[in-house]
């Protein structure tokens, strides 16, 4: 096992530095968001920075990921600006190389290579209208932030307006209600509301201009999600420490790499707010969108939901 991903590092590291080796440039664009430009061109994916070339960020709300060759390295700008190659470079090769193949997974993913290796524990959707991960799940994380989506099973599924979301203690005692039109709630674990209770009931009732339930009829499912215990939280969290303790965990690609951790220790939930802190960090760059749609399409969900 560790041979292959050894093989798997020194594979992909190959794969970038032979393909920058044959250029006289030290930077790619893995991801972009906003104007950014360099020598008056604008960047896009796959466009290349040389160590003697700036580039400018014109807007406080533009983000960038580059690759970088010289270290192996993933740099993000996300500030109005202008910054100098070799500059970036110096701050660059003064890091400590990744030392957790997360940051390798993320990389992957990021340029745009997708692992399609479906999830064979994800059971077929039978209700009308479905959480996104499908099954009992277990958060380590103080977020709880899902999705839903209407199948198509529903007849009526043209007339829905909004949903009423039902969040219950294990007596069926209600919690906490939201009312929205989106397709997707978030909810704060460690408020007064929630944290004396280790077990929530989720039920998501789509409906009509009236308020009528769409669901009457189908089978509508409530779903459980619980708290990780203690111990294994407190594995988890030692884990994240030692991943990045030689960097912070709020850029894009940090949560991107966090995201795949969290997949990796089979929580979808936690998994699915990294992706989505990731694509807000980099002010909703196509680029981390596309990997939050190949975790969706590994796990048998409709990648399509992120754009709804």
């Amino acid at each position: 096992m560790i041979a292959k991903v050894l093989l798997y590092k020194l594979i992909l590291l190959f794969y970038f530095t032979h393909s920058l080796a044959q250029q006289n440039y030290i930077f790619k664009v893995l991801a972009i968001q906003g104007k950014i430009t360099v020598d008056d061109q604008t960047l896009t994916i796959g466009s290349e920075v040389k160590s003697t070339q700036n580039i400018i960020l014109h807007h406080d709300s533009s983000y960038i990921a580059l690759y970088y060759a010289g270290k192996k390295e993933v740099l993000e700008l996300s500030k109005k600006g202008v910054y100098q190659g070799q500059d970036l470079a110096k701050q660059l090769n003064a890091l400590k190389g990744w030392e957790s193949d997360f940051f390798y997974y993320a990389l992957k993913e990021l340029s745009q290579e997708k692992t399609f290796i479906k999830n064979p524990e994800r059971r077929p959707v039978s209700p009308v209208i479905a959480l996104l991960p499908i099954e009992e799940e277990k958060i380590y994380g103080n977020r709880l932030f899902f999705r839903w989506f209407v199948l198509d099973q529903l007849p009526t599924k043209k007339d829905i307006v909004e949903y009423n979301v039902f969040i219950n203690d294990a007596k069926e005692n209600m919690l906490y209600y939201i009312n929205t039109k989106k397709n997707y709630a978030s909810l704060e674990l460690a408020s007064q509301k929630f944290i004396n209770h280790p077990v929530l009931y989720i039920h998501v009732v789509p409906v009509d201009s009236k308020g009528n339930d769409l669901t009457k009829g189908y089978k509508s499912q409530i779903y459980k999600v619980g708290r990780l215990d203690t111990q294994k939280a407190k594995l988890i969290t030692e884990e994240l420490e030692q991943i990045f303790k030689d960097r912070s965990r709020d850029t894009a690609f940090s949560k991107l790499a966090e995201a795949r951790f969290f997949e990796d220790k089979r929580l979808p939930l936690d998994a699915m707010y990294a992706f989505e802190q990731a694509i807000s960090l980099s002010f909703n760059s196509e680029a981390y969108k596309q990997t939050y749609r190949y975790f969706l399409e590994r796990n048998g969900y409709p990648s399509g939901i992120i754009d709804k």
